[in-house]
């Protein structure tokens, strides 16, 4: 639930495998639309489903209505704002990880003569890259990450990759599997 309408997790039926999506469906009237600025919106989204890049989030269809505009996009497991929220101030190598891939997407924004005016924790989504995972797998790995003082430690202060504790390494390719989506 948002400001402007809901979030749910989808699948698409009739397919041979497996498809999950995220259908975001935002309300015109909470977001006070006119048809000018509905123009705009529909314009935005536009150039977004035209772009391809790992760090933005993938905007695959686009419906509306009457009362709502309806979006298709990728499947992200949460955002930065909820993993703040829940374990308090991220760890340097973490924030270090994490920022690396949105100043990646923030210069492919640039390149194409985009400008994200709405760069915000709540707008920074982490996206799993083995869709076997499930949602307590990836929680447990986080909360490991988080209470691990030793790691954190280890993890902040390594210069480089070659000299890591195995628990550490461990860590560092488990994190690997994260991607991070600028939404």
């Amino acid at each position: 639930e948002g400001s402007f309408g809901s979030v749910y997790k989808v699948k698409r039926k009739n397919s041979a495998r497996e498809i999950i999506r995220a259908l975001k469906e935002i309300s015109k009237e909470k977001m006070c639309l006119n048809e000018e600025n509905s123009e705009e919106i529909r314009n935005e989204i536009s150039v977004l489903k035209s772009l391809d890049h790992p760090n933005i989030m993938k905007i695959y269809e686009f419906y509306e209505d009457k009362e709502n505009m309806y979006l298709i996009t990728e499947f992200c497991g949460g955002d930065a704002a909820n993993i703040q929220d829940k374990y308090g101030v991220l760890p340097e190598f973490l924030v270090k990880y994490i920022m690396y891939q949105v100043f990646m997407a923030v210069a492919f924004f640039h390149a194409n003569k985009i400008v994200h005016t709405d760069i915000k924790r709540e707008n920074i989504a982490f996206f799993y890259r083995d869709e076997k995972k499930d949602k307590k797998e990836v929680d447990d790995f986080l909360k490991k990450l988080f209470e691990d003082k030793d790691i954190i430690e280890e993890l902040t202060d390594a210069s480089g990759l070659e000299n890591l504790s195995e628990e550490a390494s461990k860590v560092v390719k488990e994190l690997s599997n994260f991607d991070v989506k600028n939404v």
